[in-house]
């Protein structure tokens, strides 16, 4: 404490009030194949609308994971997406001079890092930008207001029907002056700048409607410093690349010959051109393709920067729940693809960040082939198990992780958007019921059984066992699901992949103490550079011991106890710069079993006599 030079009355604050906060048990992620949206760049989804919305719909390629997806977020409403592409292949459509880039722009850090080629591009890429129609319409090219010019000479959708007016025609301009110009550029001495653009759906793959206006832009201006009233740029490029869900436009359009970044006086300069600025022809984007399937690189990057490999780190990242999806859709997995990625999620990213779960479904086509149906229950455990010798390239998931849970197979459900039924696997669903019960309970309550186990969107599964074929599959670490006549289809098990007999060996436990390591090291990060004595344990104790309590008197455990004192914090230790607490739980078990006794007795037989006696 400092000292007072005079006499005086010193005010100092303390806050004592830290509390262990709450952590968030919920948030899903997931990996896939989409046909639009940015690429290697994780997006907060809230519901399917959404996800649909900025993913695009399903399609053959990739619907067994979109609907994972999907599922999940019929149950929860927060899953970390990511778009993945093959990078060798996918490209972004373009036109007017770029025709569909070299490779590909990602999303917007990618296209912010590119050379930004000459006209307008797709803002994502694949097959769907190649429906994108760009229309510019230019009172100083004296397209007439009056007249409504077709931008398609097939239809009657006109500028006229687009725009509220035509160009400005700046009041004050004497008649020998071009009309078309904006405010600023007249108070600039310049003149003929300002433009309408429209981007149009031309052939229905987007909206659904050929010919449908996704976006509008009035009045931009074709100066690089051109400014709106309220300050902010009003320069064509920049307005299109800050605002337009569905183009990039390019830097290399010209004013009197030098580019843009050339220019120093606008006040000498005649606008920008944008070549070919016809609208009956306009700008047909062309070249987009959504590439191959992506590959395991694709999928995982150990790097960080690729698919899953986004959701490595767990201080930038924070999510609970991750689902691997149908990375090879129904197919077969020959090359391993769908088992090197389960076992990559499990190994490379829940284990090491130690605060999800992965949630794991087999290969559809290589467990689940109708016409074999009777040997899926051996065919499942021996994915799951391997046999002995198999290494980890094999396809074959042979992981022992209470980080891991393995559902048993597919599920049919109608897909709306194609109006077809798919196959889909129950990974999303079993990560949903995770995501339902935090909202409904607590993470420590078991997902499985009639209560909370209810899954949705079921036609039919692929694979129903009966009670000897759900013995067979427990013992093997893998949660049934089950249709039950007039009962619906429940999630029937609450088992992690963890091989060994531990209390970790279920759901419930797993996720409690995540849920506690993860609140109390936040709370514990606090607790840095400050000395390590007496009043520090203490007030430790009395941060971690009520919010415990919290949890037992929730369900959450049945007993616990903090230990945080000199008996491990010894002078070896702080010495070292160290601090040691120990926290025992006893948690709460889930039941698996019930045994229900009847007896029968005589007439004249006390119950008191025979009860507890067999």
């Amino acid at each position: 404490m400092g000292f007072q030079l005079s006499p005086g009355v010193e005010i100092k604050e303390f806050d004592f009030t830290n509390i262990i906060p709450a952590v968030s048990a919920s948030a899903g992620a997931y990996a896939g194949r989409f046909v639009w949206g940015p690429v290697d760049e994780i997006l907060t989804i809230s519901s399917e609308n959404e996800l649909k919305s900025v993913f695009g719909k399903p399609n053959d390629d990739n619907a067994a994971g979109w609907f994972a997806a999907a599922n999940f977020l019929s149950y929860g409403n927060n899953l970390k997406v990511v778009r993945v592409v093959d990078e060798a292949t996918a490209t972004n459509a373009g036109a007017g001079g770029s025709g569909g880039v070299t490779g590909y722009i990602a999303n917007e850090q990618a296209w912010e890092n590119s050379a930004q080629a000459v006209g307008f591009i797709a803002k994502y890429p694949g097959a769907l930008g190649n429906a994108i129609a760009v229309y510019t319409y230019s009172l100083a090219a004296d397209h007439s207001e009056t007249t409504g010019t077709d931008i398609y000479t097939d239809t009657e959708l006109r500028f006229s029907d687009i725009f509220d007016r035509a160009p400005n025609s700046v009041e004050g301009l004497g008649a020998d002056q071009l009309t078309g110009g904006s405010s600023w550029a007249h108070d600039n001495g310049v003149y003929g700048d300002e433009i309408n653009l429209c981007v149009i759906d031309r052939t229905g793959a987007i909206s659904g409607v050929a010919n449908t206006v996704l976006e509008k832009f009035e009045g931009v201006s074709l100066f690089p410093g051109a400014k709106k009233p309220d300050g902010a740029s009003n320069y064509i490029r920049t307005v299109i690349n800050n605002g337009s869900q569905y183009i990039w436009m390019g830097k290399e359009i010209t004013i009197s010959g030098e580019t843009i970044d050339d220019v120093i006086t606008l006040a000498t300069k005649t606008p920008a051109t944008i070549a070919g600025e016809t609208p009956t022809d306009g700008y047909q984007l062309t070249g987009g393709s959504d590439g191959s399937a992506p590959s395991g690189g694709d999928y995982f990057s150990t790097d960080g920067t690729r698919g899953y490999g986004l959701f490595l780190d767990a201080e930038q990242v924070d999510i609970s729940l991750l689902l691997l999806g149908a990375p090879i859709g129904a197919g077969a997995d020959t090359s391993g693809t769908h088992t090197t990625l389960a076992k990559n999620i499990v190994q490379q990213i829940a284990e090491k960040r130690k605060d999800c779960v992965a949630f794991v479904s087999a290969p559809y086509t290589n467990i689940f082939d109708q016409s074999n149906a009777g040997l899926v229950t051996d065919r499942l455990i021996e994915w799951r198990n391997a046999p002995a010798g198999a290494s980890y390239a094999d396809t074959k998931f042979n992981v022992s992780s209470s980080y891991a849970v393995l559902d048993s197979g597919w599920k049919y459900q109608y897909d709306p958007y194609n109006d077809k039924y798919r196959w889909v696997p129950l990974n999303g669903d079993t990560a949903g019921l995770c995501a339902q019960t935090d909202s409904d309970r607590d993470p420590w309550y078991s997902p499985a059984g009639y209560n909370r186990g209810q899954i949705k969107r079921v036609v039919k599964l692929a694979y129903n066992p009966n009670k000897t074929q759900r013995d067979e599959l427990y013992q093997s670490g893998i949660n049934p699901v089950v249709s039950f006549p007039g009962q619906g289809t429940v999630l029937f098990g609450d088992k992690t992949a963890l091989a060994k007999p531990s209390a970790f060996d279920r759901i419930n436990v797993r996720r409690l103490f995540i849920v506690l390591e993860k609140a109390i090291a936040t709370a514990s990060k606090f607790q840095l550079f400050e000395f390590n004595d007496e009043f520090t344990r203490a007030s430790f104790v009395s941060l971690v011991e009520p919010f415990l309590r919290d949890v037992q008197g929730r369900r959450g455990l049945i007993d616990f106890k903090v230990v945080c004192d000199a008996t491990n914090n010894t002078p070896e230790v702080i010495d070292s710069n160290r601090f040691v607490a120990d926290i025992y739980i006893k948690p709460a078990r889930s039941i698996n079993f019930i045994t229900l006794n009847f007896v029968a007795t005589r007439t004249g037989v006390d119950f008191s006599e025979v009860a507890g006696g067999f």
